[in-house]
This record gives structure tokens, C-alpha cells and sequence, in this order.
């Protein structure tokens, strides 16, 4: 039997299963335990070292990103992140958008019972670009069966909101505004037993 770190490993495997198997059971696994085959790592260390790593990404990440300029240079990695930044940015346009002919499609489905969709969107000194982006993806959507619903809290310094609000409203009839006069604030309520 080896003597070490494995040694001391399967005794304690060997010691854990003992009450868990009986009969041939037992003495197979106690065989397979105490066989005399070598060790097959040779530094424990190290292997720590690298599970170690592999479990905490960051540091994982770490380690690869300087292995990799080591082996192919700091400009090198610059120019490779640049491409991949270029990739990743052609692909989400990509992935987001549909062609025309899906559009077409998608637009002249028919379906067994046609839901209205209410998207209810309160809006609270939004941002113009925000707010106009919101509206148009709305807009966007093949599915026409829907309505849009906009609640305006906004204060008198930002009047734009409610008349971005009424401007679409006015040009699209499943766009309803509604300004709202006083500002909500929610409180938890307590019930009592």
C-alpha cells in the first residue's frame, strides 16, 4: 500500500464508505480503494493552484489575458479586442433586427383570437431620448393589436414629457396619455391580525 497524501485519502474514503456498503459490496470497493496503482498526480500544489484558479473566474480570466499577451503581444490583444468589440456590436444589430420579407410574415399572421396587449408605462420626468425611443419600439412591433398607456407624473420643469406624449397620441390612436395631477407616494401597508 503507497504511504502520502493518497494513502491518507483513500483511508478516509475507505473509512466514510465502510458503514454505507456490506458483503462484496464492501470488499470490492475496499480493493478498489487499497489497490497498489500509482498516484496519478504528481503535485497536489500545483493542481490546487489551477482548481483554484478555474473556480474563481476573475482571477482565472486574469491569468489567461497575461498568458496571452505573453504569447502574442500587447498590440496584438488590442487589435483582437477591437475586432471582437467591432463583431459583437454587427452581430446584436444583427440578431435584433428582421428582415423585410420576416416582417411581412410576421405582420400578416393570423391568429385563432386576437388579445389586445395594454403595455401601462408611468412616466416620471423621463428623459426625451428615452421616452421617444420607448414610443417608436412600441411602434415597431409587428403585432398590432396593442395599446400603449402613458401615465404622466411629471413635474412643471419638464412639460416636454406630456407634450411628446400628446404629439404621439395624436398621430396614433392606440397611444393614450393621461396627466396625472399629483404625485403618489406608496407606503407599506400594515395588516393587523
Amino acid at each position: 500500500m503507497t504511504s502520502g497524501p493518497l494513502h491518507t485519502e483513500r483511508q478516509t474514503a475507505i473509512n466514510v464508505k465502510a458503514p454505507e456498503l456490506s458483503g462484496s459490496a464492501w470488499q470490492s470497493e475496499l480493493d478498489y480503494l487499497t489497490d497498489n496503482t500509482p498516484a496519478p498526480i504528481t503535485n497536489p500544489a500545483f493542481w490546487r493552484l489551477i482548481n483554484f484558479i478555474r473556480r474563481n473566474r476573475g482571477l482565472y480570466n486574469l491569468v489567461k489575458g497575461l498568458r496571452s499577451i505573453k504569447k502574442n503581444g500587447i498590440k496584438e490583444i488590442v487589435r483582437m479586442v477591437k475586432s471582437d468589440f467591432r463583431i459583437n456590436q454587427t452581430t446584436l444589430v444583427t440578431e435584433t433586427q428582421i428582415t423585410k420579407h420576416e416582417r411581412t410574415a410576421q405582420e400578416n399572421a393570423v391568429f385563432p383570437k386576437q388579445i389586445r396587449i395594454s403595455i401601462i408605462a408611468p412616466l416620471n420626468n423621463t428623459p426625451e431620448q428615452y421616452l421617444r425611443e420607448m414610443i417608436d419600439s412600441v411602434q415597431a412591433q409587428t403585432y398590432k393589436n396593442w395599446e400603449l398607456c402613458l401615465a404622466d407624473g411629471s413635474d412643471k420643469n419638464h412639460d416636454y414629457v406630456g407634450q411628446i406624449s400628446r404629439s404621439y397620441a395624436q398621430k396614433d390612436n392606440r397611444i393614450n396619455t393621461v396627466k396625472l395631477m399629483k404625485t403618489w407616494e406608496y407606503r407599506p401597508v400594515q395588516i393587523k391580525p
